[in-house]
């Protein structure tokens, strides 16, 4: 379950106590007062009174009228933090580096609140960078607590645990020192050793986190502090499998919500649900969950998270009449907040009993089912237009049509669940039977234009290339021969040799011998066609043998197809056949969940056959299995040796290794080495494939980048990052990529501090042809121009930029409506607009709920402020 760290609440509630004192250190002291002081002293007053937006303004025309006063320094610092409470994080950033060299003695204060604006705009490197700066330059700020454990917990939002650890552990480090100076009541300390405690556990070692938590001082905590440490201690405890201590603690947890709060009560319920489930107690843990579901105060997203549990915990035990009792009861509760949820998941219950009874019941009962399914997928749809789980009842209820052979209906719900799903596995589904909905219709160029999108969209996706690709080109092969269109086929054909040796549709036996079945999924009888060829003791026998355990991964059966593989190498020790076979053997204890019988598989196969054209994929998949787990050395070590061994194989393969080699060295913090994988790519340009040589030239541009965010001085990194990309906007200024290559100019001139070139890569962006443009790219556009306009102080231009993306009738993506949307509403604050605030922040947050912990306190702030002093507007 996902919830708020103590580091963000501690980010707002100190950042409202710093303010105030930072309000009452602005203001001079009592004295007569000349017209400056005044203007200094009346905007420091509206500071301290919260009347943010006019005491930005005051500052602003206080610095415009006397811009060499000895206030100026802290008139900057207090217009940015004005900016800051607006949520306008570009403006103070921007507000604070034009003064940086004129701070004087706040230089370390204008570095600390670059790196805070930084930090809440998402950009967590370039802020982590900004806090070590300080500690470096300032070792004795009064800020030194707050900042040592903001660089951590900025690393910790990019997830790299070992350098968290690194910073809060060790006793030389800046955290370290800090805390033994400020103490152990000392809120941040106590944060600091509550996320170096979860370090330790996100990098399996749990133990040494539960020492950590037990060395802290509980004592001198409030009760919110306590009960974090006790949640986390038993997270820990769960992680180490001390189930009956995890669960004994829990007591402890829930007593420690008394004073907190239902919703802290109902999330210490569902961890002590969660472990009663690990433990095997499957009614005590159930009991948490709907005890919590009683609830009608619990907050919506965790009565979301609580029956997702409470329904995987039924249907993980067979319970689906229970799951079915429990979820129309909780139809039937007025004002249930996560009733589109309810809906969602009865209609996929009642689907799934459809599907299971298909062969078995009467085609009444079934029709019965299916309608029902319907009822509750329409409901979500009707009822609930803006709900997250909107395109998914699109795509069910596409499959409730289809299932019933109304090919038409499915399709036209298949293509709204395509525009409004995220990029996802579901949406790459959704395009999928879209495409097959197509085919249904006879609509040949539509589904080739449709399986033509999902490989370009998923290319970069292993769940979706490994379970759809495959079916996708065959599936183009024959619309492609339908229609007479032998481009289409022949490359689909070539590609699933290529880029599928081992997939069943690749097999000439089994083209051969069971063309019709497969194509109807019907394996069985594709068996029984292999089986008593086999029996017929004919040459093919071997291949017949071969096929049938293909037949059991084309099923997903991978377990199944095993003993087949290995009673197959055990009978044919010198079959041509063989290393195929060996290979498809390797890949189907990777897909059954063997994955270290599979990596040992492909090594000795790679040391075994290093001549066979299978080699180098045996090698891709060795550097593979080392990537996915993040073990990047052995990943680029693999990745080198299939590029240099086989530098011919087939198509993009020794490119895709060294790119991946670059990507692996990225992953251990390898810029250096990184940057030399991609220039090769670049630089041999006339060998190196387009798909690739385009994702080269953007990791070398972002990788370039990286070494210029680390070193702003070298201006001639940026210069070269700028270089690397602008490669892309050469001889096709119009095209998509291209389109992608100004975008990323954009943000790389407008980081670099040359807004001017920024606005001019932006407006490239939108001068490509439309049909060159996604929703994604044209929307960074437009938010990058409103930035560069915002930055310039010219609010009107940066909120039309900002609507235009938010606003786009075809935008669905949660990321691009919170980042317009943000933008847009910090502009409103400036104004003094704060309804159209509080409307846009809510269209933000029902686009994307995650965010509802920052949401909620923008709109409550926006709502105090119209309170207090109105709309100017």
């Amino acid at each position: 379950m996902n919830r708020e760290h103590p580091s963000r609440r501690i980010g707002r509630c100190a950042l409202a106590a710093v303010l105030f004192a930072l309000a009452l250190w602005l203001a001079p002291a009592a004295r007569a007062m000349n017209a400056e002081t005044k203007a200094f002293t009346v905007a420091s007053k509206e500071f301290s009174d919260s009347q943010f937006g006019q005491a930005e303004a005051d500052f602003t025309a206080f610095l415009n009228a006397y811009s060499n006063s000895v206030y100026a320094p802290k008139a900057v610092l207090g217009k940015a933090q004005a900016q800051m409470l607006q949520s306008n994080y570009s403006g103070a950033i921007s507000t604070l580096q034009e003064h940086l060299g004129r701070a004087g003695e706040l230089t370390p204060d204008y570095i600390f609140y670059i790196a805070k604006s930084t930090n809440a705009l998402g950009d967590y490197r370039m802020a982590a960078t900004g806090f070590s700066n300080l500690l470096k330059a300032a070792p004795d700020s009064r800020m030194r607590m707050e900042a040592s454990y903001d660089e951590a917990a900025a690393w910790s939002k990019l997830r790299d645990w070992p350098r968290v650890q690194a910073l809060l552990s060790d006793t030389n480090g800046a955290f370290q020192r800090a805390a033994r100076t400020a103490g152990a009541s000392n809120q941040f300390a106590a944060a600091g050793l509550l996320l170096l405690s979860q370090a330790y556990l996100e990098q399996g070692q749990a133990a040494t986190g539960e020492d950590v938590l037990r060395g802290m001082t509980t004592g001198s905590l409030g009760p919110e502090w306590n009960w974090e440490r006790q949640l986390l201690l038993c997270k820990i405890q769960l992680a180490q499998g001390k189930t009956e201590e995890a669960e004994a603690n829990t007591t402890n947890l829930i007593a420690l919500t008394e004073t907190l709060g239902p919703a802290r009560r109902a999330e210490s319920v569902q961890l002590r649900g969660e472990i009663l489930q690990q433990r095997g107690q499957w009614a005590e843990a159930l009991q948490c969950y709907t005890n919590n579901l009683a609830d009608d105060h619990l907050p919506p997203g965790l009565q979301r998270a609580v029956l997702a549990k409470a329904v995987d915990l039924m249907l993980g035990q067979a319970q689906t009449n229970a799951a079915s009792q429990l979820l129309e009861s909780l139809a039937q509760r007025p004002g249930f907040a996560a009733l589109d949820l309810v809906r969602l998941d009865l209609g996929e219950l009642l689907l799934a009993a459809s599907a299971a009874q298909s062969t078995n019941a009467a085609a009444g009962a079934v029709t019965n089912l299916l309608e029902r399914a319907g009822t509750n997928f329409a409901s979500v749809i009707s009822d609930f237009p803006d709900s997250p789980a909107r395109g998914r009842a699109q795509l069910d209820y596409g499959w409730r049509f289809w299932l019933d052979t109304n090919f038409a209906a499915a399709r036209t719900n298949f293509a709204e669940a395509v525009r409004r799903l995220p990029h996802s596995e579901d949406q790459a589904v959704a395009r999928f039977k879209l495409a097959d909905a197509d085919m249904a219709a006879r609509d040949f160029p539509s589904a080739l234009s449709n399986y033509d999108l999902l490989l370009a969209d998923y290319a970069q996706t292993p769940s979706v290339t490994n379970t759809l690709f495959d079916l996708a080109l065959y599936k183009i092969l024959e619309a492609g021969l339908a229609v007479g269109d032998e481009k289409h086929a022949s490359e689909a054909a070539a590609r699933i040799f290529r880029w599928f040796p081992a997939s069943y549709y690749s097999g000439p036996a089994l083209l051969l011998y069971a063309q019709d079945r497969p194509r109807k999924n019907d394996y069985a009888k594709a068996r029984e066609e292999f089986r008593e060829l086999a029996l017929k003791q004919t040459p093919l026998r071997p291949e017949a043998d071969y096929a049938i355990a293909r037949t059991w991964g084309l099923e997903g059966n991978w377990p199944a197809a095993l003993p087949f593989y290995d009673q197959w190498v055990s009978n044919y020790t010198s079959h041509p056949l063989r290393p195929r076979v060996e290979f498809d053997r390797a890949l189907a204890y990777d897909k059954a969940g063997q994955g270290s019988n599979a990596l040992t598989l492909m090594t000795n196969f790679v040391a075994r056959y290093a001549s066979n054209n299978l080699a180098p994929w045996a090698q891709n998949w060795v550097a593979d299995y080392y990537f996915n787990l993040r073990d990047f050395q052995p990943a680029e070590q693999n990745y080198e040796e299939l590029y240099v061994k086989w530098p011919n194989a087939e198509g993009d393969l020794p490119a895709r290794a060294r790119f991946m080699a670059g990507k692996s060295a990225l992953g251990r913090g390898d810029l250096r080495g990184a940057r030399d994988y991609f220039s090769k790519l670049v630089s041999d340009d006339q060998k190196t494939p387009p798909s690739i040589l385009n994702q080269a030239c953007f990791a070398l541009g972002d990788t370039i980048f990286e070494q210029f965010t680390g070193d702003k001085t070298n201006t001639a990194l940026l210069d070269q990052a700028i270089a690397a990309v602008s490669k892309l906007t050469n001889g096709a200024p119009t095209n998509a990529i291209a389109a992608l290559a100004f975008g990323r100019l954009g943000d790389f001139y407008l980081q670099g501090g040359d807004p001017a070139g920024a606005r001019q890569m932006y407006q490239a962006v939108l001068a490509c042809a439309p049909d060159s443009l996604d929703t994604a790219t044209r929307s960074r556009a437009e938010i990058g121009l409103g930035n560069v306009a915002d930055a310039a102080h010219q609010p009107k231009e940066a909120l039309q930029h900002f609507d235009r993306a938010l606003y786009d009738p075809d935008q669905t993506d949660p990321y691009w409506i919170s980042q317009a949307g943000t933008a847009a509403a910090a502009i409103c604050e400036q104004q003094g607009n704060w309804a159209a605030a509080i409307k846009v922040y809510q269209r933000v947050l029902d686009a994307a709920p995650a965010l509802r912990p920052t949401l909620e306190k923008r709109i409550a702030l926006a709502q105090r402020n119209m309170d207090a002093g109105g709309n100017s507007r």
